[in-house]
């Protein structure tokens, strides 16, 4: 007879940006590129964290969220960090805008579309690529979903309260879903807790 603890990962974008900006993004990382492509990489790196959470918040919502459960980790955000800034270092030097659909396709195709076998997932992640991983999240006005924006400064704690004022409950409609998802999800969840409660009853 044994009792198994375990620490769930909290739920939510805001719990999972906030995670991302806790361990792998540091005020280091946000100075390790200067100059006239500070805001650009400080602007990517907040919309691939944004991406990275929605992603792996899809997935709780089962065949709904994805046709088939992948185990996107923060190993791949960090490696898409790591391109990230080898690029805008490379296109820096070379004096050349960032490439937007050279970002894209390492992003989606390569370091998170290495482990999506299913087409349609691959059409998803390809979808969120081009609508986040693009230009216009460079300007001014431009929103995620109502609501959720780009945090603008230099200083990491910025966005640290920034990501703390997000909702703790997030729309369905955020990852690209009907608001009925989140209903199919509660009521799985629900029948899942009161069955393992009559599971292990004597």
């Amino acid at each position: 007879m044994s009792i198994k603890v375990t620490n769930e990962a909290p739920a939510g974008v805001r719990a999972g940006v906030k995670g991302s900006y806790a361990t792998l993004i540091t005020q280091d990382l946000l100075d390790a590129i200067t100059g006239p492509s500070a805001d650009t990489w400080r602007t990517m790196l907040y919309a691939l964290s944004f991406m990275h959470t929605c992603v792996q918040e899809r997935r709780k919502f089962g065949a709904l969220g994805f046709c088939i459960p992948y185990e996107f980790s923060a190993a791949d955000l960090s490696a898409c960090i790591q391109f990230i800034q080898n690029h805008i270092t490379d296109v820096d030097a070379k004096k050349r805008p960032v490439d937007w659909p050279t970002v894209n396709y390492m992003v989606c195709e390569v370091q998170y579309g290495g482990k999506i076998t299913d087409d349609f997932d691959r059409r998803l992640f390809n979808t969120y690529g081009q609508a986040w991983l693009a230009l216009r999240v460079m300007e001014s006005g431009f929103e995620f979903f109502k609501g959720y924006k780009v945090p603008k400064g230099a200083d990491i704690e910025v966005s640290r309260k920034y990501v703390e004022g997000l909702p703790t409950v997030d729309n369905p409609e955020l990852l690209g879903l009907h608001s009925n998802a989140d209903l199919v999800f509660r009521t799985a969840q629900t029948s899942q807790v009161l069955d393992t409660i009559l599971d292990i009853s004597p």
